[in-house]
């Protein structure tokens, strides 16, 4: 496949579309491939001695069609590409999608013998054919031994394009172009670009997937030597087998797939055994307050989304988004409530506020769609939900991200750094964080952008340490 960028170019003149019934000399051929399947020599002695000699039928037919697709995928995978032959698969890929190249795969009889027919535009001899046992590759044309033919009597290249027609109309004559050109946009060779997220989505599949495969492979003796019998049981001389002789092997380093780097099988062990005591705490309701996630380093903002995102209970949904967003009652004040705050004293660029932005945003996101499915299956029985999303998919906010970004930077985030720059820079990142949410519209006035908020004061310039030394200043900073 990789060797195609020598034809190319020539292959580019061509019309594509569909194929004439015969050839005629109007020179817009496709480039077309009949692939046949080889046999080892074992596949044809059994079958020759074989009973049970089953016809060709469609579901035959699809196991070879199978195999060609695995044949071609590991043929991409070899070796590095080069930039020239990315290129140049490139090309293929959509010449097959162009129909200016057209394979077949050729199922009813084994061919071993290449066959390669060329078409001009020459009264004299307007088909040429070769025929031999090379690759079409520099390799195989200018190096190896093997014996090739070139055909230019007219009779004779008549025959040869008749024979390969023939072939190609046959009825077990399956057409894979487009079961290549999916490989193809499949394989490094793609023209689709891939996002990081899912180039990390692609490596985390296959590394789990190896992790939970070498599980299985634990060295024998290690296995042996998780023994749940021995654990309550003293060691004596008597004691067969010994300890030291089961755990011999446990200051061995574990396969990467299934450790840590530099963690030993004691380590890999002893981490699995305290994984599997804090799943049972988990599970039997031992892990109740703020104080236990922190104790046992668990991730209290992914269990509080999970939670959010499974709940029937709209009252706990409605309270929490409280909690994190606020909320003013106009008519009651004293069931306001002031939205959690993050202070960052000596906030620099905002490194610190863009981590806490980073873990806000999930929880805001979770509640609010958790509210559009409770006000979806419940119509009017949430009055606060419809009002909240009522603000949420208001004109003045773009997107959701959008506004959940805006409410977090200007209700949760506080942040004072003595450096004026250092503040101006925090104030930029938090800026390009939300400018970031919204798709840009030239139709729209401001290009579908609404002024930024103002956060002057919430990222301040100021002194922790020492505040304001009189109240003159206090005043002058707030007004």
């Amino acid at each position: 496949m990789r060797g195609c960028q020598k034809v190319a170019g020539v292959i580019d003149k061509l019309s594509g579309g569909h194929f004439p019934e015969e050839f005629e000399d109007d020179n817009i051929y496709h480039c077309r491939v009949l692939i046949g399947m080889q046999r080892m020599p074992e596949e044809e002695i059994r079958d020759y001695f074989s009973n049970d000699r089953k016809a060709l039928d469609n579901n035959i037919a699809l196991e070879p069609k199978k195999k060609i697709a695995k044949e071609f995928k590991e043929q991409l995978i070899i070796g590095n590409p080069t930039n020239q032959e990315e290129i140049a698969l490139k090309k293929l890929s959509k010449q097959l999608k162009e129909k200016r190249v057209v394979v077949k795969l050729h199922l009813k009889h084994t061919l071993h013998a290449k066959l390669y027919l060329a078409h001009r535009d020459d009264y004299n001899s307007p088909t040429i054919g070769f025929v031999g046992s090379s690759n079409l590759t520099f390799a195989g044309i200018s190096k190896h031994g093997e014996l090739n033919v070139d055909v230019v009597e007219g009779d004779a290249a008549k025959k040869l394009s008749k024979w390969y027609q023939d072939r190609w109309e046959d009825r077990w004559s399956i057409d894979i172009t487009e079961v290549l050109a999916q490989i193809m946009d499949e394989s490094w060779a793609t023209e689709k670009l891939y996002t990081p997220y899912h180039v990390y989505l692609k490596i985390d599949y296959h590394l789990s997937r190896e992790a939970r495969a070498g599980i299985s492979e634990f060295q024998q003796e290690v296995q042996e030597g998780i023994s749940h019998e021995l654990e309550d049981k003293l060691v004596e001389a008597f004691t067969q087998p010994h300890l030291w002789e089961i755990r011999k092997t446990w200051n061995q380093k574990a396969p990467e797939n299934i450790g840590l780097p530099t963690e030993i099988y004691r380590e890999l062990i002893e981490r699995r055994k305290s994984h599997a005591d804090l799943k049972a705490k988990i599970d039997g309701g031992e892990i109740t307050r703020i104080n236990d996630f922190i104790t046992y380093n668990l991730n209290i903002r992914q269990f509080s989304q999970d939670f959010i995102e499974n709940t029937e209970d709209a009252a706990f949904i409605r309270h929490f988004y409280k909690s994190i967003a606020g909320y003013k009652d106009q008519s009651q004040p004293k069931n306001s409530r002031a939205p959690i705050t993050i202070l960052d004293p000596t906030c620099g660029s905002g490194a610190f506020l863009f981590a806490a932005l980073n873990i806000l945003e999930p929880l805001y996101e979770a509640c609010i769609i958790r509210m559009e499915q409770l006000v979806e299956e419940q119509p009017g029985k949430h009055k606060f939900f419809e009002e909240t999303l009522f603000e949420v998919k208001s004109d003045q906010h773009p997107s959701l991200q959008y506004f959940i970004f805006k409410s977090i930077i200007l209700n949760n985030l506080y942040g004072v750094d003595i450096m004026n720059e250092a503040v101006e820079i925090a104030k930029l990142h938090l800026f390009l964080k939300l400018v970031a949410t919204v798709d840009v519209n030239p139709r729209n006035d401001n290009f579908g952008l609404e002024p930024l908020p103002d956060i002057d004061f919430n990222i301040r310039t100021g002194n922790t340490l020492i505040g304001f030394a009189t109240k003159n200043e206090l005043l002058q900073s707030i007004h």
